[in-house]
């Protein structure tokens, strides 16, 4: 549990996994008064854990998941997340911004035989930007967004060809 100016006020295990490197993929945001932190497992674990000072919930899968991102603002937090079965899923769920979001009631937003990893959204004056990596055979690197009218920006081509493992961020105000 981190305090609201970031030290460490107390610990949780992780939930055990037998393997090392099943921690796939984390993300951590500040909202409704705490930090949000997301965790994603992707060996023998498969598992979405989301985790808000002494409350958590952990969404069991059948499938690895791939990557996991957290946006929120004053209302709202966003949870997103890639998983891994015969076709590459992305879904998001939401909920009031001092509340964790239930990933078992999730919305799923994009079905594609390409897989994309490692999302990370940041909110823009416009809306979602949202970033990815396509490991794939004509590996890529993605920017894409949602407009605050629901509108989908067309994605486009940030880099190619890029490492499989790739990883794009994300720093609103930042260019490099």
């Amino acid at each position: 549990t981190l305090s609201t100016n970031g030290t460490i006020r107390d610990t949780q295990p992780l939930p055990a996994s037998g393997d090392r490197f099943a921690l796939g993929s984390g993300s951590i945001v500040w909202s409704g008064g705490s930090y949000v932190v997301a965790l994603g497992y992707r060996v023998k674990v498969n598992q979405l854990c989301v985790i808000r000072g002494n409350a958590s919930r952990c969404m069991r899968g059948g499938v690895p998941i791939g990557a996991v991102s957290l946006a929120a603002n004053d209302t709202t937090l966003l949870l997103a997340w890639s998983e891994f079965g015969s076709l590459a899923l992305t879904k998001t769920a939401f909920s009031p911004a001092a509340e964790i979001p239930d990933a078992e009631s999730g919305n799923l937003v994009n079905v594609v035989p390409q897989p994309r990893v490692a999302p990370a959204i940041e909110s823009d004056p416009n809306g979602l930007t949202v970033a990815w990596t396509e490991p794939d055979i004509a590996s890529r690197a993605m920017i894409g967004g949602i407009d605050r009218n629901g509108s989908v920006r067309v994605p486009r081509v940030l880099a190619s060809p890029v490492h499989a493992r790739t990883r794009v961020r994300l720093a609103r105000g930042i260019t490099s």
